[in-house]
């Protein structure tokens, strides 16, 4: 009998070790037959039960996971050191370099739907299929679970990827989301790239009979000349405007406007159009005030995923580092809210025709977000490993860039 005060077991990894060997029936027996919170559901870096269920093409065993609470709409923290982190989850598992290269479509970012869908080949799209009876989000995660299949395959080939293909638009999916995710849409190719793929997608479901409705992002259509070619389609697409607060905003798009109001701003006063003026500088306003949000939540939902890590036992230093991580994300994420707030007080001024306040940037303070016995510097340990340390100076590096921001009028 376990005495008291003494530690929980940590939840085994055996539900790992069967499901990355693709053993659905050791797997079942464990989901089956293992007391309630006996095993693991989630790894490292947000790779959960359902992700290494995908890899093994064991779309049966998707809603036993999923009724264990394994969570249904996770995505992967695949960034700097996660792709390490990861591996080294895997190996402890049994899985060895070869068969690690089984999982190179996943992509930072993703979900279990998302990794389905890229892995739809291998098993026809049944897990994304029984994922998607699971009711999970077909918008969340990067890149998009839509975004991933068109990526991976061409739905022309074959009728289970054109039948995923018009289920995920069935279900609401973002037709236009750009491929590559987030931090890759920002380039023109690839919105280009991603407005092409989504009108053949268009076609194509239209030419099976289906009728998916379709979010147009209009600058990427008229920047890449396709807008003309939605003259032949039937008027199922809506159009909503670039700019809108449901599109995803990114720093160039900020650049670049405000690099047209600075051009604007250099002509002589005789020669400057008063009212293009106006106009960009509160589009420089309106982004940068989103673009600010959207970090914030970014940050806010990684919080939530570094919480939810298992202790890996890496080195006795670990719960202080996720400590210090988790107190620079909030700081970091109180930092954007309130850049978005200031950014967006100016807009309003600006709408309303009045004086703008003061352009005053916020400050960084991680101090009040420091867990009880976390200092707010974490000098070298002996006792904590390469990939703590490493995790922890890539925090700190990002304190330092807000802390010597400098940004410009407006």
């Amino acid at each position: 009998m376990e005495q008291a005060g003494q530690p929980e077991a940590a939840p085994s990894l055996a539900l790992f070790r069967c499901l990355l060997a693709k053993d659905t029936d050791g797997a079942t027996q464990l989901l089956n037959n293992a007391p309630p919170g006996s095993l693991a559901l989630q790894g490292p870096q947000g790779f959960t039960a359902l992700h290494a269920a995908v890899g093994a093409c064991a779309a049966g065993l998707l809603p036993t996971l999923a009724a264990a609470g394994a969570p249904l709409n996770m995505p992967m923290q695949l960034w700097g050191y996660g792709q390490q982190d990861l591996r080294g989850f895997l190996r402890s598992c049994g899985l060895d370099d070869v068969l690690y290269e089984q999982f190179g479509c996943l992509h930072k970012g993703m979900t279990p739907l998302g990794f389905a869908a890229a892995q739809a080949a291998q098993d026809g799209g049944a897990c994304a299929l029984a994922l998607l009876g699971l009711g999970v989000d077909v918008n969340a995660g990067c890149p998009l679970p839509l975004a991933a299949l068109l990526e991976h395959h061409n739905i022309a080939h074959g009728d289970a990827n054109l039948a995923l293909a018009a289920e995920l638009l069935r279900r609401g999916a973002d037709c236009l989301a750009p491929i590559g995710g987030p931090y890759k849409t920002y380039h023109v190719d690839q919105r280009g790239r991603a407005a092409q793929t989504a009108l053949q997608c268009v076609q194509l479901l239209q030419a099976a009979g289906y009728t998916p409705t379709v979010y147009v992002n209009v600058q990427t259509w008229q920047t890449h000349g396709a807008l003309s070619r939605l003259r032949d389609l039937p008027p199922v697409l809506g159009e909503l405007d670039p700019f809108d607060e449901a599109l995803p905003l990114f720093p160039d798009w900020i650049k670049q406007t405000r690099k047209e109001r600075n051009e604007e701003l250099d002509k002589p006063a005789s020669e400057r159009d008063e009212a293009r003026l106006l106009e960009l500088t509160k589009r420089v306003l309106r982004l940068r005030a989103e673009s600010a949000q959207a970090w914030a939540q970014a940050l806010r939902r990684n919080i939530d995923i570094v919480l939810q890590q298992p202790d890996l036992g890496c080195c006795s230093d670990c719960l202080r580092v996720r400590l210090r991580v988790v107190a620079s994300l909030r700081a970091n994420a109180a930092w954007h809210e309130q850049w978005a707030q200031i950014s967006t007080l100016r807009l309003q001024a600006w709408e309303q025709g009045q004086p703008a306040p003061p352009l005053t940037l916020p400050y960084l303070d991680v101090q009040p977000h420091l867990a009880e016995g976390v200092p707010l510097d974490l000098p070298p340990s002996i006792d904590r490993c390469a990939a703590c340390q490493d995790k922890l100076e890539k925090h700190l590096y990002n304190e330092h860039v807000l802390l010597a921001q400098v940004d410009y009028d407006p």
